[in-house]
């Protein structure tokens, strides 16, 4: 026959550890009026007189013996004992969910003809057990369940499984145990002579370990992050073990570092009194996802909507070399490392033959990516004669009749929702916004560095400000292109904004669209024009399996619409962010470091891996020579590279690296050409 461990094998509460219970219990029973001490002091007694019932009633050990030493230890009357226990009881009930992965090993055991049984050793009633088992479906007619208590043994000394085996009428041998704990469940049934085999789904993995620790800095919302994570993984079947790297990474880092964000958009609308969000093109679009997933849960009426937008498609229609000069130079120079003069050259909307009639005259200079004197004198021209005026104004109307189609100019309170970093679109916005005398769209980003926007004080950061530790003069104006040049960010300041992380981000938010290029009109509305080449190449990647489990951890994160007012989860967050980025596994570096990364605009676009392997092009990087190899993770990359190029990454900074290089030297020129 095959038996079956319950508790984190086949049910598991929707927070972890399985501790926060007592916490959620200790908050009910205050509200209630219940109990002569705070909900912290109420669940920390709860939990040891757990460990004193069980060293006085050892394997006997049931709820009722654990409140009657709480009673004790608190001054409780039996009667208010008794609701106590009927409360946690409830509470139990409301936390458990289904191990979804679990199902076809039980289907797998009634399809092969054998015997089912459920053993436990747990101190909750078996009525209790078995209704829960019921209710989530696992129970059928003819099942058995055996409980620790009630039989006064439990499973990790193999007395257990003697018990089921006599009652059950078969010897031990024929019996095989699953369940998640090698004490209990893998060890047990071997010192019975029956097999126990490990199911480890239910477990916190890494990640849920690492949230669940800020459980009490967090009142509990870091425990609700890490049950909502187990129960997406668990939820999903893995084809491989990449998809299920790529699951664990999407359950336990990116969806609850997204979900969090988004729920502090939703406190932002309640503060400010917003009635709108537009949420930006691509990167906010798995943001809007949860948002339209979220604000039923929170009873938030707050309008959700998507805007196209990018800065190719918008940035020329409101600024020039001598306009706004920060949005110009987002542009233009923004991201350009590697790019050629006439690729960046392209980025102010000229057409591919205009761009080939002022390159044709010096194509050397215009292929190079360090010199940008060509470019900056040839941009300065265009400037004069009118050409970019005109490129403007060309862009100009048709983004200002989609924006005004989207309602961008009603009288309605909003705000728009991005990744962040400097906010140059929203500043586009506001100066289109500003021509039409309508009050401007609030910024709420993810992240904010600093910048040299005029509308710093309409825009706020979730997970990082740098703007918060450095006064910012917005009409200061620096030498540089056209008199102007981001500010410099001063050592001590730069560590606020954590730049390293912002394209892990970005692929944490990407979206499965391609890039806004523009606009066009048909039967009376501007509709937009995206990159048909992206979809294909995220979908190629899996981007559907992100998407599919952020969703089901929506589903299942647990709260109301007042669970994370005024708390703040960043530190949990930050701790998952820096597990991956610092040490992700080889699968995790596999599945996301070959996530398309895109480079360059327009006709320059291209892809690479986010996290190629070391190779030697590495190495030639390493000895000056020409065969750059650029990576956005360095510790993934590392992870996919071959013991060889390990090995030659880890002596660089050693004393040993200069000897081995310059006895390689040689070979390693012929090697990269």
């Amino acid at each position: 026959m095959t038996t079956f461990d319950v508790f984190e094998t086949l049910l598991v509460r929707c927070v972890t550890p399985h501790h926060e219970i007592f916490d959620r219990l200790g908050r009910a029973a205050a509200s209630r009026g219940l109990i002569p001490c705070s909900a912290h002091a109420f669940a920390r007694t709860r939990e040891a007189a757990n460990h004193r019932a069980r060293s006085l009633h050892g394997d006997a050990m049931c709820l009722r013996e654990i409140y009657a030493d709480l009673a004790a230890a608190l001054g409780l009357s039996a009667e208010v004992a008794q609701e106590l226990m009927a409360l946690e009881i409830a509470e139990e009930a409301r936390a458990l969910r289904p191990v979804e992965s679990a199902r076809p090993l039980l289907a797998g055991a009634r399809q092969a003809g054998r015997g089912v049984a459920f053993v436990s050793d747990m101190y909750l009633p078996s009525d209790f057990i078995r209704e829960q088992l019921e209710r989530h479906g696992f129970w059928e007619d003819g099942d058995r369940l055996y409980v620790s208590h009630d039989h006064g043994c439990e499973k990790r000394g193999g007395r257990l499984f003697a018990i089921v085996a006599a009652a059950e009428g078969v010897s031990p041998r024929a019996i095989t145990h699953f369940g998640n704990d090698t004490a209990a469940d893998l060890r047990g049934p071997q010192k019975a002579g029956a097999t126990g085999r490990l199911v480890t789904a239910g477990n916190p993995n890494r990640y849920e370990r690492a949230l669940e620790s800020f459980r009490h800095e967090t009142d509990g919302r870091a425990a609700i992050l890490a049950g909502a994570s187990r129960l997406a993984r668990t939820s999903i079947p893995a084809a491989s073990g990449r998809d299920q790297a790529m699951i664990d990474v999407a359950a336990g880092v990116i969806a609850p570092l997204l979900t969090s964000f988004v729920l502090w958009l939703f406190q932002q609308v309640e503060e400010r009194g917003l009635k709108r969000l537009y949420f930006l093109s691509r990167d906010a679009e798995i943001l809007m996802e949860i948002a339209l997933q979220l604000a039923p849960k929170l009873r938030n009426r707050v309008e959700l909507r998507y805007l196209y937008a990018s800065r190719l498609a918008w940035n020329s229609a409101v600024s020039g070399p001598d306009t706004n000069p920060h949005v110009w130079y987002s542009v233009i120079y923004q991201s350009a490392t590697g790019f050629t003069n006439a690729e960046l050259l392209e980025r102010v909307g000229l057409e591919q033959d205009q761009i080939e009639r002022i390159t044709a005259a010096d194509r050397r200079e215009w292929s190079g990516t360090r010199d940008r004197t060509i470019l900056r004198t040839t941009l300065e021209g265009l400037q004069a004669d009118g050409t970019l005026r005109r490129l403007a104004e060309r862009n100009k109307e048709l983004v200002l009749d989609y924006l005004g189609q989207e309602g961008l100019f009603d009288d309605v309170p909003h705000a728009v929702v991005d990744v962040g970093w400097r906010g140059t679109q929203h500043d586009v916005l506001i100066e289109l916004q500003r021509e039409r005398s309508v009050a401007p769209a609030y910024g709420l980003f993810f992240g904010l560095d600093l910048s040299g926007s005029r509308w710093g004080s309409l825009r706020s950061g979730f997970y990082f400000d740098a703007r918060r530790h450095a006064a910012e003069n917005a009409g200061e104006v620096h030498d540089g292109p056209w008199g102007y040049q981001p500010p410099r960010v001063p050592e001590e300041l730069g560590k606020v904004a954590p730049r390293e992380l912002y394209s892990l981000f970005e692929m944490f938010c990407a979206g499965r669209e391609g890039s806004l290029l523009g606009y066009r009109r048909e039967d009376g509305r501007v509709l937009p024009v995206t990159d048909a080449r992206r979809p294909a190449e995220v979908r190629a990647w899996n981007i559907d399996r992100v998407y599919e489990t952020v969703a089901a951890f929506v589903a299942n994160v647990d709260l109301d619409e007042t669970s994370f007012l005024n708390v703040d989860v960043r530190p949990a967050l930050e701790r998952v962010v820096d597990l991956l980025w610092q040490r992700p596994t080889r699968l995790e570096a596999e599945a996301w470091g070959t996530f398309p990364w895109e480079l360059g605009l327009g006709s320059s676009r291209c892809t690479r891996d986010f996290a190629p392997p070391y190779d030697h092009r590495y190495i030639g990087t390493k000895l000056g020579l020409d065969a750059t190899l650029k990576t956005q993770w360095p510790a993934a990359s590392l992870a996919r590279s071959n013991p060889v190029m390990l090995a030659c990454k880890t002596l660089k900074d050693g004393s040993a690296y200069p000897r081995l290089i310059g006895k390689s030297k040689a070979v390693v020129r012929r090697l990269v050409g």
